[in-house]
Parts: structure tokens; C-alpha cells; sequence
């Protein structure tokens, strides 16, 4: 198993949940249009597979926000206010070396309660 057979599994288990909409502008799109956006970046093993670190946007979204970190920043602080952004921003702090089993459980189990294949 390793960390980008998990990164398409928890990709499509974030879309899955879409419904076919970007979480920013709210337009339809289709289930290939839509991209995992992580809001501290993939590279951070703490938050890479973390549901409150991602949401579902096109790919115009997904660029501006990037591109715009503090707008995505005060988004995202309104998307979970502000208990729950500040303890997502200490996340990336934390290091350590992905438990990749546990992940794999972890992501089959969301996807299991969502309903959505992984």
C-alpha cells in the first residue's frame, strides 16, 4: 500500500460527498471536474487525510484560493469557526510518519458512514 493509492481514495471519498457542487461558488460540475482542495498543503502528513483540511471545489476555485491565502484562510475560519480553525491550524505542527493501515481504515470506515465508495 502506499500514500498515493490512499491520496485517490481520499480524494473520491471528499468528492463523493460533493454532490456535484464547488463548496466556494457553488456551481455544478461533474464528478472528474471537481478537485480535493487542501487547505494546509498535501505535503503535511498530519492534515494530508484530514476531512476538516479539504473540501470540494473546481478547479477555478481551487486556483484562486491558492493563489489568495488569506481569503482562503478567513473562508475557511467561517466554514468551521473559529474553535475548530484555530485547532485545524495547530495540526501541521504535530510530526509524524503516517500510519498508512490506519489511514486506509480510517478513509473505508468515512466512506462506509457516507455512503460513498472510496
Amino acid at each position: 500500500m502506499n500514500i498515493h493509492g490512499l491520496d485517490g481514495m481520499f480524494s473520491r471519498l471528499v468528492r463523493g460527498q460533493a454532490h456535484s457542487r464547488c463548496v466556494y461558488c457553488g456551481g455544478r460540475f461533474s464528478f472528474l471536474e471537481l478537485q480535493c482542495s487542501h487547505f494546509h498543503s498535501r505535503r503535511l502528513k498530519s492534515t494530508r487525510f484530514d476531512p476538516e483540511n479539504c473540501e470540494v471545489m473546481c478547479a477555478r476555485c481551487h486556483q484562486y484560493l491558492d493563489t489568495h491565502p488569506l481569503i482562503h484562510a478567513e473562508w475557511k475560519r467561517r466554514q468551521l469557526g473559529e474553535e475548530r480553525f484555530e485547532a485545524l491550524r495547530q495540526r501541521p505542527l504535530k510530526v509524524m510518519k503516517p500510519n498508512l493501515p490506519a489511514i486506509r481504515e480510517s478513509i473505508t470506515k468515512m466512506a462506509a458512514e457516507y455512503g460513498v465508495s472510496a
